[in-house]
């Protein structure tokens, strides 16, 4: 059987990974491809998937814990294994890794999984926040990595920056990955005919060995749950009181108006 193509979509936390996601399954699904997709998130409570408009694709999670640690080797070989039993068959796998991947060599790391032969690297997408990227470049090591893996690094929310701003970035992006497709983008909207076809590098990875081992990361995770409504002054003051070292906060909150998604950068 034909190997199912898998497209990588990495990209540092509120870069706008799912919204991306979003737009490329509306582009295969209009294309005429079958596509499935693998939400990876670092926390225990899944939010992407619950913003998903997958329009009838198969969905798969593993969480609390990167695809490329071996905290999570065993959900990531149960998902391979029940993609290929999916009938119909997906000939598509887009992957969402969770922001804070430090992402290797994915053929490297696909190869070691029973169902290798059903799976083909088809490309890396990188998605790049032009509003916050150079705040968090010099910090965290799987900003660079991610960049430096892939094969196309898309610089989305460009309609939030100056064009200077735009092409000071490119430039930033060009030092680090001298090969990769730069695409910019403005709600995730690319141009993805460029972005599939863009031939994915299938070079070994000297942190390849690295990938099988927990990796060490300056970011932790909390998960918070309530069966009570909050009122939206109370969340409101929550959000305003956040700490100046949070990265990320996303999810669905229950006010006494009805849920409300609530997204922090």
């Amino acid at each position: 059987m034909k190997p199912i193509s898998v497209v990588l979509i990495t990209g540092f936390l509120g870069a706008g990974k799912t919204t991306v996601v979003n737009a490329l399954l509306r582009h295969l699904q209009h294309s005429g491809s079958q596509p499935a997709l693998l939400i990876n998130e670092f926390g225990k409570v899944s939010v992407d998937s619950q913003l998903i408009d997958a329009e009838g694709a198969p969905i798969y999670e593993v969480n609390q814990g990167s695809i490329f640690c071996v905290c999570t080797r065993g959900q990531f070989l149960d998902s391979l294994a029940a993609i290929c039993s999916t009938t119909p068959r997906p000939d598509v796998l887009v992957l969402e890794a969770t922001g804070i991947a430090q992402t290797t060599d994915l053929s490297d790391y696909l190869q070691q999984s029973p169902s290798a032969e059903h799976f083909q690297v088809q490309t890396n997408m990188c998605v790049i926040d032009a509003l916050n990227f150079h705040k968090v470049l010099q910090t965290l090591p799987a900003v660079t990595d991610q960049v430096q893996a892939a094969s196309v690094c898309i610089i989305n929310k460009t309609d939030c920056v100056s064009s200077e701003q735009v092409d000071n970035l490119e430039h930033k992006v060009r030092e680090l990955n001298s090969t990769a497709l730069i695409l910019p983008a403005a709600f995730g909207e690319v141009d993805f005919e460029a972005a599939l076809s863009t031939t994915f590098k299938n070079e070994a990875s000297q942190k390849s060995s690295e990938a099988r081992l927990p990796t060490i990361t300056p970011a932790e995770t909390v998960s918070l749950t309530s069966e009570t409504p909050v009122t939206e002054d109370r969340l409101a003051a929550v959000i305003q009181a956040a700490p100046p070292h949070l990265l990320r906060a996303k999810g669905l909150i229950l006010t006494e108006n009805g849920p409300e998604l609530v997204e922090w950068v």
